[in-house]
């Protein structure tokens, strides 16, 4: 009985991960303001470069992205970081989801 709720979660979580990711490229695609690479140096030439040297400004100060992910596979983690401190963070995560995984299931 208590898998059977956990099926069912996991499917629920599945499918609401599908529509937040429809509904954030659903938002993106009806705000025209944002400015990517791409149209910052379609404008370079332009006469609007002036216009929009603010917004280039913009774009060059960017922050880096940084994450990683888990990929689980039964008790077994696989941890994947683009830095130091988001792997820390991942093993923290993968030892706490094995720890889960034997009190449930073994």
């Amino acid at each position: 009985m208590f898998g059977s709720y956990l099926v069912i979660m996991g499917v629920l979580m599945i499918v609401s991960g599908f529509l937040l990711i429809f509904a954030k490229n659903v938002y993106r695609a009806g705000n025209s303001n944002q400015i990517d690479e791409y149209t910052l140096n379609s404008f370079s030439n332009d006469s609007r470069a002036s216009s929009r040297h603010a917004n280039h400004e913009a774009f060059l100060n960017k922050t880096e992205v940084q994450g990683g992910g888990i990929i689980t596979l039964g008790p077994i983690s696989i941890i994947l970081g683009s830095d130091h401190k988001s792997t820390q963070v991942l093993i923290i995560q993968a030892v706490v989801l094995m720890v889960l995984y034997f009190l449930i299931f073994v």
